[in-house]
């Protein structure tokens, strides 16, 4: 299991349920209705807002890939 199951493992089914819709819907390159921004310093990579949580995936060569999920606090990026 790695760090992005396991995180999700441990949320409320609702809270789960959201961002894993999130996940899927920028796996598919559907960025509409997201709240994404680019991340400073850091080349290709990104972050979603879903709530209180947040994505931090990388598109390299539109080859997407999940780096973290987590709860937002001072260690998120």
């Amino acid at each position: 299991m790695d760090r992005i199951d396991k995180f999700l493992s441990k949320l409320h089914p609702r809270d789960r349920f959201v961002i894993l819709a999130a996940i899927k819907q920028i796996g598919n390159g559907d960025l509409s209705g997201l709240n994404i921004k680019k991340l400073k310093g850091q080349e290709g990579r990104f972050r979603a807002r879903v709530g209180r949580h947040r994505i931090i995936f990388e598109n390299k060569n539109g080859e997407i890939s999940f780096l973290k999920v987590s709860k937002r606090d001072d260690t998120t990026y």
